[in-house]
């Protein structure tokens, strides 16, 4: 007729994706912030990682976190991992979900070659909130056009406003 539940130790669920999933590694030691205690720091120790993927590509990964009595259990938590990978970051190529044509799904954008609207077909990857990673397709020096595409046909002749 009751529960009794520990709190001295809790267990923080994430789902990290594949492209990071070889950052981590068991024991590692990860900062921990919880929405509704803002002002207190937590820590955790990746105590287990899954040998398998779900069907979106994330690997379900357990946090242990020791409780230093704030936390109750069913709170929410975001852990943030501390990954090795700068350069990447840094190099990413990403354009505005807004810039695709028919949706980022098609892949398609319009860039501007000599005057005229140019329809290409891009490799995505990521969506980064409004952003979206571009793998292949641009070179990163392109203007990319993100506003009236509906009105474009390839090679259409084009006046830049901003």
């Amino acid at each position: 007729m009751f529960e009794i539940v520990n709190i001295n130790s809790l267990k923080l669920s994430v789902l990290v994706d594949e492209s990071q999933i070889g950052r981590i590694a068991l024991g590692q030691e990860v900062p921990i912030n919880v929405n509704v205690l803002p002002e207190d720091s937590f820590s955790g120790r990746i105590t287990f990682i899954a040998p398998k993927s779900d069907a979106s590509l994330n690997f379900p990964v357990e946090i242990e976190v020791q409780n230093k009595g704030n936390l109750k259990a069913g709170m929410y938590a975001t852990a943030l991992f501390k990954t090795n990978h700068g350069a990447e970051t840094q190099n990413m190529l990403t354009v505005p979900a807004e810039a695709f044509v028919n949706g980022v799904s098609s892949g398609q954008l319009f860039v501007v070659q000599n005057g005229a609207a140019k329809l290409i077909k891009v490799t995505i990857g990521k969506v980064y909130g409004d952003k979206v990673q571009i793998l292949s397709g641009l070179n990163g020096g392109e203007q990319v056009i993100t506003s009236g595409q509906i009105n474009l046909e390839n090679g259409s002749k084009i006046n830049i406003v901003k």
